[in-house]
């Protein structure tokens, strides 16, 4: 599996269907610090139509694969959805 791949197609799908991916993330995480559980992240991921159900087919290994990829530095139980956006959002 291509992260660079699955990326991009996100990256469409998200701007095909002008999904703002801050919306989603902004309830789940009240402090602003930029982190969610991992839970949390797929949930999100879900509600804007990324999941094996959704929209847009993602299977549960390249799941796993943005959750470790995005992990957070400062809590490895988190998952640092600003820097999902922001790859999302420049590419």
């Amino acid at each position: 599996m291509d992260l660079n791949e699955l990326m991009a197609r996100i990256r469409s799908h998200c701007l095909s269907h002008r999904i703002r991916i801050k919306e989603f993330f902004q309830d789940m995480d009240p402090l602003n610090s930029g982190q969610v559980s991992k839970n949390q992240f797929i949930r999100c991921l879900s509600s804007f139509g990324i999941s094996s159900i959704g929209s847009f087919n993602i299977s549960q290994l390249q799941t796993e694969a943005l959750c470790s990829y995005y992990k957070s530095q400062i809590d490895n139980t988190k998952v640092n959805w600003k820097k999902f956006e922001e790859d999302v959002e420049s590419g």
